[in-house]
């Protein structure tokens, strides 16, 4: 299968299989960067690590991490105490 044809001037389009790959693993690298850089991660480093593991990490562990990142963005009181300490 054929995901991602070069065109005649060089530059890349992404197929329907290869755009919902990129748009999963982009989502990876948001989702992970945001979760590190609110448990006190710099910036830099966070992105570091999110590119690092977005590709290898299971889609149930990821799921996780989102779901209970969501909790924590949706609930100032969650967010306080978490930054308080």
């Amino acid at each position: 299968m054929d995901i991602s044809p070069w065109k005649k001037d060089g530059s890349l389009k992404l197929l329907a299989p290869g755009k919902k790959i990129a748009e999963r693993i982009w989502e990876r690298n948001r989702v992970l960067t945001q979760f590190f850089i609110s448990i006190g991660v710099d910036e830099e480093t966070a992105a570091r690590d999110a590119h690092k593991i977005e590709h290898d990490l299971s889609d149930e562990t990821f799921e996780k991490i989102k779901e209970n990142f969501l909790i924590i963005l949706n609930n100032p009181i969650i967010r306080i105490f978490l930054f308080v300490l």
